[in-house]
């Protein structure tokens, strides 16, 4: 239902703009709108922090994250900063049998209180061992506060629910 609500007002919002009534003192459609626009944002920076990844780049990475960043792992260990998170990226992407790890939000939802977002979704975690490849599953939510420097992960929390190889 809430993602009916959500294409309905997109669809409103959209529609206003092509017909040149975004310009009326409405506050309605900027708060949506905004709310769009930073909703989008985060999946921006979701996006560059799949590719940094996949790249194996932990500088991009680490610019996803704010500096106390805690993140419990989906063995249940916890992280307690940026700088130790980076440690733990940096050992994977030295690991021959490590591909990726890759998030895919399903859902956001902007706070009232406009510095805050959450975010929920699934994730995958991929290694090659020999000629077989082992993958992790699971869903995770993100916490996201808005800094100087715009959305950062502030926290994370990851769930396994399902492995395979093969």
């Amino acid at each position: 239902m809430f993602r009916s609500f959500k294409y309905i007002i997109t669809s409103i919002v959209n529609f206003v703009s092509y017909i040149g009534l975004d310009s009326l003192p409405f506050p309605f459609f900027v708060i949506v709108s905004t709310e769009i626009a930073e909703e989008k944002e985060i999946r921006n920076i979701r996006a560059l922090s799949n590719q940094a990844i996949l790249s194996r780049d932990i500088e991009a990475l680490r610019n996803t994250w704010v500096k106390d960043l805690h993140v419990t792992l989906s063995s249940g260990d916890v992280v307690s900063s940026s700088d130790e998170m980076g440690k733990l990226f940096t050992k994977a992407f030295s690991d021959p049998d490590f591909f990726t790890y890759r998030r895919t939000p399903v859902e956001i939802n902007m706070s009232s209180i406009k510095k805050y977002a959450a975010e929920q979704g699934k994730w995958l975690g991929r290694w090659e061992n020999g000629s077989s490849e082992i993958s992790i599953e699971g869903i995770y939510m993100a916490q996201w506060h808005k800094v100087d420097k715009g959305w950062r992960i502030r926290s994370e929390l990851y769930v396994a629910l399902s492995c395979s190889s093969g």
